[in-house]
């Protein structure tokens, strides 16, 4: 999978999730104030990659993450 979020606009927050073969993928950001909450949860025996907006890159295994 990969998972890149791209905050902005008017809105605060954002969630979304995915029902694949292989499980739910889930992906989400929150704003408070001047930042920026990011939450990623990846199923069983799958990796994603996750691009944040300002460039940095994460591989990530099965589990659930926030940043």
């Amino acid at each position: 999978f990969v998972i890149a979020p791209r905050p902005g606009g008017h809105f605060t927050h954002a969630s979304l999730s995915y029902d694949s073969i292989y499980g739910r993928v889930s992906s989400g950001w929150k704003k408070e104030g001047e930042k920026t909450s990011y939450s990623v949860t990846i199923p069983a025996n799958c990796t994603a990659k996750l691009i944040l907006p300002d460039g940095r890159t994460e591989e990530l295994s099965a589990g659930s993450y926030n940043f």
